[in-house]
């Protein structure tokens, strides 16, 4: 609904009284006027704060509730985290999504759409998934019942709003006759009781939130793991909790055939092969499978240790394997062993 209106009174009773205005009621004037006139200093009150916090459609204004006005519990639940529930095949996932997969709960770390579950797009938390993904569904119930405790508040202060309306109607009619004038009056309490009571509903609602979220911290902290919950709440991370965690985020294998994963998805992988010249021809298989698509494949010059070498070319087979092709020259005698190194690089 629109902004309501503000009441102000349209007769003066104790004026006309002075005047001797016929068609009066004997009734006093006087304090009738100064009853009037809280009313309507109660009543405009009321319709400025609403109009500190409502839209003119009824909705509640944007930015309204600060950050400082939210709890630090409530605060700490905002990780900007999605709720998938169970993993589904050829679904598309983003990065920050949270599913439930074989009774643990993972994060996505790579975006996907795998037709089957990849270990190396997710990370897993925590030991007791499906407790915790309940857990999480509750949060989002009580933040539902929230909601709909804050819809019915307004809405009790929009009824309000409509009946101190019909209070300004009442009131410009009391000069008929005492009677309606006290019947205005009377109608005018009711509506400012009327309004303490949304008040307190709304505090109440307020209050609930706050209840639901420590209810909902008590049950996350038996639900997980220490190193999960609490790891980063209330704690200034040291130079060497930062630097493992930052080198977290990249997995490697570091052995002579290895691979360096980058957080947006690059794969870089090597290997290293040590044959004897005249067999090292032949396809080779990648220490872990591209995921999407490998971009490329090349190696060094061969060489055997004691100053001869020759070139070799190389391929790119498929996602899981390379292949490798011996160009000899005149001066290299076959048989001795010979080392090729090979990079290739995808996502």
């Amino acid at each position: 609904m629109a902004q309501p209106n503000r009441y102000e009174p349209q007769a003066g009773f104790a004026e006309q009284t002075r005047n001797n205005v016929p068609g009066r009621s004997p009734i006093n004037a006087r304090a009738l006027d100064d009853e009037l006139s809280g009313i309507s200093q109660s009543i405009n009150g009321i319709v400025g704060n609403l109009e500190l916090i409502q839209r003119d459609d009824g909705s509640l204004k944007d930015a309204t509730v600060h950050l400082h006005a939210l709890s630090e519990t409530v605060i700490n639940l905002m990780g900007g985290f999605n709720l998938r529930g169970e993993w589904q095949a050829n679904t598309s996932y983003a990065a920050k999504d949270i599913v439930d997969y074989q009774g643990h709960l993972f994060v996505c770390m790579t975006a996907n759409q795998d037709a089957a579950f990849t270990p190396a797009n997710w990370h897993r938390f925590g030991e007791k998934g499906a407790e915790l993904h309940q857990v999480l569904r509750q949060v989002a119930h009580m933040q539902t019942q929230v909601q709909e405790e804050g819809r019915k508040a307004l809405q009790a202060a929009a009824q309000t709003l409509q009946t101190a309306q019909q209070v300004g109607v009442y009131a410009n009619a009391a000069a008929a006759s005492e009677q309606q004038a006290a019947a205005s009056a009377a109608k005018a309490k009711v509506s400012a009781d009327a309004a303490e009571q949304s008040r307190i509903r709304a505090e109440a609602a307020a209050a609930n939130a706050e209840g639901a979220v420590n209810n909902v911290n008590g049950k996350l902290g038996t639900k997980l793991d220490t190193s999960v919950f609490n790891e980063f709440k209330g704690k200034a991370a040291t130079k060497a909790e930062l630097e493992e965690k930052v080198g977290g985020l990249f997995a490697t294998q570091l052995t002579e055939n290895g691979y360096l994963k980058l957080p947006n998805g690059l794969l870089l992988q090597w290997v290293r092969i040590n044959k004897t010249i005249g067999a090292i021809s032949g396809n080779y298989n990648f220490p872990l499978a591209f995921p999407n698509k490998c971009f490329g494949v090349f190696c060094g010059n061969q060489y055997n240790g004691s100053g001869s070498g020759y070139t070799a070319a190389a391929g790119v087979v498929s996602n899981a394997a390379f292949k490798i092709v011996e160009n000899v020259l005149v001066h290299v005698g076959a048989g001795t062993v010979a080392q090729v190194f090979v990079i290739a690089i995808g996502h």
